[in-house]
């Protein structure tokens, strides 16, 4: 039994499929309604499969030549409307989402760069240590291809075991993120680890594992014995060697400094749209949607009717400040549309299309709205007695332009005309990083569409848990069979439009503070083996007079050095990613220099302690047990 009415169910899909949403879990025949069935009635997207061979580009051709003999014969109706042929892919994921989508690859593959070279750095510090080792056992017959065999054996089951921690890792944060944002991540029941993506990502490991091992071993065989225990007794190793190692500690802090600054750049656009003026009051304002039974509210005006009387009895609760119903929430919802005649201008504005929505009367009140000219609805307008509509700004700057108006008449949805009565302070009606669009607000009782579902908004100081009870009986006791759901505050519903800036803005931040420790971690390491691998010479020092204070120094500024190349490399990095970022994250118009600032700060300050605890191992170096032990 759906809606009062008895189907039989002819088929099951299976449970992942959700479409055209995840709340899709009915499908139905579509039988239009007489107002759908209208042939100024726009609101339907078309879903096809092309043939094979047949391309986007030539679909679109035969569809505007039948658009163009629709606008023809129905000039009425049809008049600059045209259809666009896309991708189901880009249709149902937006621009947007994908370039975010693509600014986490980019971060990934910087990430994943970084760990390849710090694994590299270490790898480079064992050979370095090991020269020793390697040049004895040429000495007593070992074979290249067994030197080659063991370099290779060694960085497998390094990278083979950071591999299996790396997987784990990998899916216990996909557990955990689903944890935190189950409910706010769209198909989150769909989000797993790719695992075909896994496997290239380890056999890409293994094969860098595979090239620093030959590399390593090739670069020791292709020396004369002597060079290489000449080369052993080296503090540092060979000049190539230190090099390379000093080469991939400045990789890893120059990507570091261009992540974080991505980050940053990506955290104040989201913190932008979160507190951003939407045009309405949010605070102690509570909304639901209620859906009404489609076989009993088949008329429009039965369906304004229900919800403006549900308006005026929520209203009346004890400790409500005000209520309305609006058939499309701000924020969260948009779609509807039409063709807007206006008396006097049609000639200058041929086609012009405004959203449009139904209110109740008390709407702008409760909402906070005001009105910037003009008045609200009368009652004698709410009872659909005359003609009348609120339009916003957009809609009279574009019409209208530094004109007053006021009393003007357009034609909209019908033949009559309708009279503006008021112009209402713009409110981002389709998302918070939409700007607003022409709008217009009818009547609820004026309410001409089929569609049964509305939302309405209550202003109370009350809590919800103690509010909804009421707010239940009151639509109940209109009509028991009705469905209140989505019941959340006006800061939830602009939250919630933001779900996606908010998980790649999370994710992001993982992502630096990762490189972050990285970067840390292969100062930490190349600084440490410098300061073991020169312990004889600086023991020396020690013993000709040196202060702890100055080995401290002597050690601390190579590796503030490798950070300050990195810092500065980066630097010019994070300009580029930053000039990149601007032109598509809202409320980021330029380069942000605190965040640059604090960037190069927090990398100096990690760069810092990374030198500093081997800078301080220098000092406690004791001369006697250092050259005894060399």
């Amino acid at each position: 039994m759906i809606n009062g009415t008895t189907c039989n169910v002819i088929g099951i899909l299976p449970s992942r499929f959700r479409f055209p949403s995840e709340e899709s879990v009915i499908w139905m025949p579509l039988v239009p309604s007489s107002q759908e069935a209208n042939r100024g009635w726009h609101n339907f997207p078309m879903i096809g499969r092309l043939k094979p061979g047949v391309t986007i580009a030539q679909a679109q051709s035969d569809l505007e030549s039948i658009m163009r003999r629709l606008r023809r014969e129905y000039p009425e109706t049809n008049t600059g409307r045209s259809a666009l042929v896309i991708p189901f892919q880009s249709w149902n994921i937006d621009s947007g989402v994908r370039r975010r989508l693509f600014v986490l690859q980019i971060a990934a593959l910087i990430l994943f760069f970084m760990a390849c070279a710090n694994v590299s750095s270490l790898l480079l510090a064992r050979y370095s240590s090991r020269r020793m080792e390697f040049a004895v056992r040429v000495a007593l017959g070992a074979s290249r291809l067994r030197q080659t065999a063991q370099h290779v054996t060694e960085s497998l089951l390094l990278t083979g075991f950071g591999c299996i921690a790396a997987v784990a890792v990998a899916w216990a944060g996909v557990r955990s993120l689903l944890w935190l944002y189950k409910d706010r991540m769209p198909r989150a029941p769909e989000i797993a680890p790719d695992w075909k993506l896994v496997a290239t990502v380890i056999l890409v490991a293994l094969a860098g594992a595979i090239a620093i091992g030959l590399a390593t071993a090739l670069h020791e065989n292709t020396k004369e014995l002597q060079t290489s225990i000449h080369e052993a007794g080296r503090a540092t190793g060979s000049r190539r060697t230190a090099f390379v190692r000093r080469t991939l500690v400045i990789f890893q802090v120059a990507c570091a400094v261009a992540l974080l600054g991505g980050a940053g750049e990506i955290l104040q656009s989201f913190w932008t749209l979160l507190h951003m003026d939407v045009g309405i009051d949010r605070a102690h304002l509570l909304t639901m949607r209620v859906e009404l039974p489609s076989t009993k509210y088949k008329d429009g005006f039965q369906i304004g009717n229900f919800f403006d009387n549900a308006a005026t009895r929520v209203h009346a609760l004890p400790g409500v400040v005000a209520a309305a119903a609006i058939n499309l929430l701000p924020v969260a919802e948009w779609g509807f549309n039409g063709n807007v005649n206006v008396e006097g201008l049609s000639a200058e504005h041929p086609g012009f299309f405004a959203e449009y929505r139904w209110v109740t009367q008390d709407y702008f009140r409760t909402m906070h709205i005001p009105l910037v000219r003009g008045r609200g609805f009368s009652l004698e307008e709410i009872s659909g007695n005359r003609s009348a509509t609120i339009i916003n700004e957009a809609m009279a700057h574009a019409l209208w332009g530094e004109k007053n108006p006021l009393g003007a008449h357009i034609r909209f949805l019908s033949p009559a005309w309708i009279t503006v009565v008021g112009i209402s302070r713009d409110v981002r009606q389709s998302g918070v990083e939409v700007p607003p669009s022409p709008e217009l607000f009818l009547p609820a009782r004026s309410y001409s569409a089929p569609f049964s579902s509305w939302s309405i908004v209550v202003r109370s100081s009350l809590p919800d848990e103690t509010l909804m009870p009421a707010i239940h009986h009151v639509i109940s006791s209109n009509e028991q069979d009705a469905v209140i759901g989505r019941v959340r505050t006006m800061d939830e519903v602009v939250s919630d439009s933001v779900s996606y800036q908010r998980i790649v803005a999370a994710l992001l931040m993982c992502f630096a503070i990762l490189a972050l420790a990285l970067a840390a971690l292969g100062i930490f390491g190349v600084v440490s083996y410098v300061v073991v691998a020169r312990t004889p010479e600086l023991a020396i020092r020690m013993a000709l007079g040196s202060t702890p204070g100055a080995l401290v120094a002597l050690v601390a500024r190579q590796g503030m050095s490798l950070v300050a190349a990195g810092l500065a490399i980066g630097f010019a990095a994070m300009v580029s990613v930053s000039s990149l970022l601007v032109g598509f994250l809202y409320g980021v118009h330029r380069i942000n220099i605190p965040i640059f600032g604090a960037v190069l700060g927090i990398l100096f300050m990690a760069g810092g302690i990374a030198v500093l605890a081997p800078a301080l191992r220098s000092a406690r170096i004791d001369p006697i047990r250092a050259l005894r032990q060399e």
